[in-house]
């Protein structure tokens, strides 16, 4: 048995059409599901395509690839991490000063400072 792709004016091109963002479509397909579970992914999938077919918008974004690029994007500088040991760069995201790895070393050494980890319990039976 072959399974043959829903080509209705309910189909996913139809939707992203619309200005409706995969995620969008995602929960429209899959969010209350039948609790008796489906008969027919098939005629589920049509059905839910075609009945939750959203309005179009009134400004609808063009595709991806038709807005020109107004600036280059450029990745931002690597600059020096203020945490301990050697010398090294890191390309930070935001304003940060330490690196990924130095803030997660921070923020374990400052959890178990506040929750020290508990001593093993003595194992049952032993004497």
């Amino acid at each position: 048995m072959s399974v043959r792709p829903v080509r209705s004016p309910g189909s996913r091109p139809h939707w992203l059409r619309r200005g409706i963002s995969t995620a969008d479509l995602r929960h429209a397909l899959t969010s209350g599901l039948p609790p008796a579970g489906v008969r027919s992914a098939v005629g589920f999938l049509r059905h839910r395509l075609t009945e939750k077919m959203p309005q179009e918008r009134a400004a609808a974004r063009p595709p991806h690839d038709a807005t020109p690029r107004q600036e280059s994007h450029r990745p931002k500088p690597l600059v020096t991490c203020e945490g301990p040991g050697p010398e090294h760069v890191f390309r930070p995201l935001a304003d940060e000063t330490r690196c990924g790895h130095c803030r997660q070393e921070a923020a374990w050494k400052t959890h178990t400072a506040k929750h020290p980890p508990h001593a093993p319990a003595p194992a049952l039976g032993a004497s």
